[in-house]
């Protein structure tokens, strides 16, 4: 995960700036790319975008995704609200509030007033992650380890996002055949380390 907010020159021509004015205009994707193998070394071999329709739809198609969550919460930015706690099934609509949200707030159970989660956008970056995992746990538990299901959530995911011209639906199959038998408790994720700056 790269905060949006990272500071860094913008390929292709070094200006510096956020991270995620990387992506606009019409060589946006390339842009991105460009700036994230020169300023971290990274290597990107394929691109995939996912739109706010096509999260949830990706989301619907898993029939929802389970978090974990300890006290209620919010953000009335994106329009979370979740007062049950424990294992809570996100649906389509709370599942993106939910990504989304970098102003959450928490229900202080000894208050029982609402506090802001200082993590903010760093705190968005492990939720999303933890999200992913459980999205594709999700998956495996709807029986994505059996090849006709698996290639019928591809099929379905494909409908909702981009992929660049050297992707094809094929080749994703393939990637989901190999890693049929992968324990997702082993995927590793990383955050990018950062400090603090001033606003621009």
């Amino acid at each position: 995960s790269i905060p949006r907010d990272t500071c860094v020159p913008i390929g292709p021509f070094g200006n510096k700036g956020k991270i995620n004015s990387a992506i606009a205009g019409p060589n946006g994707p390339q842009n991105l790319i460009t700036t994230i193998k020169r300023n971290f070394g990274i290597s990107i071999h394929n691109y995939v975008e996912v739109d706010f329709q096509g999260f949830r739809s990706i989301v619907g198609a898993l029939g929802g995704v389970p978090v974990y969550l300890s006290v209620p919460v919010r953000d009335r930015n994106t329009g979370l609200l979740l007062t049950h706690t424990g294992c809570v099934v996100l649906d389509q609509v709370q599942g993106l509030a939910y990504a989304r949200s970098r102003h959450l707030e928490y229900l202080d159970p000894k208050t029982h007033t609402w506090k802001k989660d200082e993590s903010s956008e760093l705190g968005r970056s492990s939720r999303q992650q933890d999200f992913i995992e459980r999205a594709a746990q999700r998956a495996v538990g709807r029986g994505a380890r059996n090849p006709a299901t698996a290639f019928s959530l591809i099929d379905a995911a494909v409908q909702a996002i981009t992929i660049d011209q050297s992707m094809t639906v094929g080749q994703m199959r393939d990637l989901a055949d190999q890693f049929g038998n992968f324990n997702v408790k082993n995927l590793q994720k990383y955050q990018l380390p950062t400090t603090g700056g001033p606003s621009k």
